[in-house]
């Protein structure tokens, strides 16, 4: 990646994230908590976002706020995008419908966010382990993983030592 796309990235990407209540009335794929940002970029919707799409995120947003298309946003179109997103937030808390949200109804969606990022970490952890893509973790494959894991940490400092077994060796504080 060129130093031109690192700044650019750099410098658009906390924009992008200010910006997000206010410039995107549609929800992505992970929500209107946090989801979006990456579709709010790609302003042509191709699935990539090049290095202009970054550098013209101002008029973009300006674009996607502009619903009368006379090249300024109004303070209703300001609040109009503002509702569409709380619209949503509300939409995707509210689990009862019943036009509040309570304390409950926000640590049900936190925890069933943090049990389908486990789930999809572990996904991911298996596959990786399972080297030959079998569906099933052998232990000369977990050992491999293990070994790999703990000369990756070795590069890092990290202390994973080699211990015996199946284990992860220092990680559980013994050490091989």
């Amino acid at each position: 990646m060129t130093t031109m796309k690192i700044l650019a990235l750099t410098a658009l990407i906390p924009l992008g994230v200010a910006a997000g209540t206010a410039a995107s009335a549609q929800e992505g794929p992970r929500g209107p908590f946090g989801g979006g940002m990456f579709e709010m970029m790609d302003l042509d919707g191709d699935g990539g976002v090049t290095l202009e799409e970054l550098q013209s995120q101002p008029r973009g947003m300006i674009a996607r706020a502009d619903t009368d298309g006379d090249g300024a946003v109004s303070r209703d179109e300001m609040i109009a995008q503002a509702t569409a997103r709380i619209d949503a937030m509300m939409a995707e808390l509210d689990a009862d419908g019943d036009g509040l949200v309570t304390e409950d109804e926000v640590a049900a969606l936190r925890d069933a966010r943090r049990a389908e990022r486990r789930e999809e970490m572990a996904a991911r952890m298996f596959e990786r382990i399972d080297a030959d893509g079998d569906g099933t973790v052998t232990a000369e494959e977990f050992d491999a993983a293990r070994e790999a894991m703990h000369d990756q940490m070795g590069e890092h400092g990290g202390r994973f030592g080699r211990g015996g077994g199946h284990g992860f060796g220092g990680f559980f504080g013994h050490r091989g």
